[in-house]
């Protein structure tokens, strides 16, 4: 009975060390982790050490657990293992090279580009940015960098520690012995003349092929003047295109003309066209083995007769004659790989989207002319938003979120913003906040001022609309609701409606 005292009282002190050992392995600290663009929320990690190739490596940010993956600051490690990272903010991406691989890892995206190939991270836990003491890093699950790196990656669990091993450089390969060079054989005497026997016919001399045919003349590539005049010529001064329309398009073409430049095309953004394209093509035409293409792809609702195009002496010359109607740019917030707050399963950029179609619709209903930022779930850099409506001359832009703050679940509303008070941006401002409130009854927290990217950097009235918070349970729900979309949407078009009448543009 006493040995069985003695050694249950051995394993529960064997058991005890062992709790105090791993508990000294780790601890937990609390820090941000990004839920969204701009969005943080707080949470308790526990910490993990890291280790290359036997050597403890020091990081500012400590590694952590997070969602069942040991995340790990990608600098550090990508140093570590010999790898150069570029960091792009517009597209949030981190680029990790080497030699002879690229990996390109999206925050909020669970799959990464691989030498172009999209691969799946582990347990679809994306990259994210982690924020402690003031110092932001960009972080990774460690097993799938350092796997695509060539390293192995082992996990102690009591300790809790990560050990990375380096891939191992491949020993040159032995050169093969030279083969011994063959010696040629003696030649042979060559034989006597026989008489000759009587001679044979040649056969049919071939037709020599017939040489390709060689363009007639060049077409220079299209450009777009800083003015927005359009313009190409050919060499050929006497030559003119045959011009017709295709659905929504002027096509141009030279029947027996090249390109002086490979197929491409031009961004024009402009109030009637809206790109270029051209190419080259050895068929369409009976009379010519070459045609040289120029398309031009037109707004919606645009047609021929909104442009003056002038051809003389080889040149083509276009303007954009234009469209009385007041040009509206309406843009969805996030989309593509940019999910925007995320919050019950829902994501902001599924909300904004059809609220910012059925503003177009309702907007084109009363006479406006609309440009979509984006009408489908496409990503679009904040550059692009506001290069597009400021390219277009647009007369005004609205922006169209949701909102969230973890911290505070409880606050919710409509809040509407300009860059800041005083001009045209305000009185839009309001006249869109007010026209919401009536049209959807929600909570009111007023119009506001901020420096977001797309209301400082456009030259027109431009505003952005957080039509509520998803951080708020209750009011989450209603977004998601596409009756409540709607009135928001009718509220929104209703106050951009009153504006451009106000201000005589409509």
């Amino acid at each position: 009975m006493k040995r069985f005292a003695a050694v249950l009282l051995l394993i529960l002190t064997a058991v005890a060390l062992l709790a105090v050992t791993a508990s000294a392995a780790t601890t937990t600290t609390a820090l941000s982790v990004r839920t969204g663009p701009g969005q943080f929320e707080t949470v308790t990690v526990n910490t993990a050490s890291l280790e290359v190739d036997g050597q403890l490596l020091q990081t500012d940010v400590p590694a952590f657990v997070y969602r069942s993956r040991t995340m790990v600051p990608i600098r550090f490690i990508s140093d570590a293992l010999g790898a150069n990272v570029e960091w792009n903010q517009d597209a949030l991406q981190a680029t990790i090279t080497t030699a002879d691989k690229t990996i390109v890892l999206t925050i909020g995206s669970a799959t990464a580009l691989v030498n172009g190939q999209s691969v799946a991270l582990y347990d679809c836990v994306p990259a994210t940015m982690a924020v402690l003491n003031g110092i932001s890093r960009t972080v990774v699950p460690v097993r799938f960098v350092s796997e695509q790196l060539g390293a192995s990656v082992e996990w102690d669990q009591q300790q809790y520690l990560v050990s990375i091993t380096s891939p191992k450089p491949q020993e040159p390969e032995t050169p093969q012995e030279p083969e011994t060079p063959t010696v040629p054989e003696t030649p042979e005497e060559p034989e006597v003349p026989t008489e000759p026997d009587t001679p044979v016919e040649s056969e049919t001399p071939v037709e020599p092929e017939t040489p390709a045919v060689e363009p007639d003349y060049t077409v220079s590539v299209p450009q777009k003047s800083s003015s927005g005049v359009l313009s190409w010529a050919a060499s050929d001064t006497t030559v003119s295109p045959r011009v017709f329309t295709l659905d929504g398009r002027v096509v141009f073409d030279y029947p027996g003309g090249k390109l002086d430049k490979a197929g491409g095309t031009v961004a024009v953004n402009g109030p009637v066209v809206k790109t270029i394209r051209y190419n080259q093509y050895d068929h369409g035409y009976d009379d010519a083995p070459y045609v040289a293409r120029i398309v031009l792809d037109l707004q919606t609702g645009m047609t021929k007769e909104d442009l003056e195009i002038t051809t003389t002496g080889g040149s083509v010359s276009i303007r954009q004659v234009g469209d009385p109607r007041p040009l509206v740019v309406v843009d969805a917030g996030h989309g593509g790989k940019d999910p925007g707050a995320m919050y019950d399963g829902y994501n902001e950029k599924d909300f904004v989207l059809p609220m910012a179609l059925e503003v177009g619709q309702r907007l084109e209903a009363a006479g406006c002319r609309v440009i979509y930022s984006r009408d489908d779930d496409t990503y679009i850099t904040l550059s692009d938003r506001a290069d597009l409506a400021n390219e277009l001359g647009a007369d005004i832009f609205i922006s169209i979120h949701a909102n969230a703050m973890p911290q505070k679940p409880d606050i919710n509303g409509l809040e509407t913003y300009c860059y800041k008070l005083g001009g045209q941006a305000e009185v839009l401002a309001n006249y869109v906040h007010d026209a919401i409130l009536e049209s959807a009854s929600p909570g009111d927290r007023g119009v506001r001022t901020a420096n977001y990217y797309v209301l400082r950097e456009t030259d027109m009235p431009a505003i952005l609309v957080e039509t509520g918070y998803m951080s708020n349970t209750d009011e989450c729900q209603m977004l998601a609701d596409a009756t409540y979309q709607k009135a928001l949407a009718r509220g929104i078009a209703n106050g951009a409606i009153d504006y451009l009448q106000a201000a005589g543009l409509l």
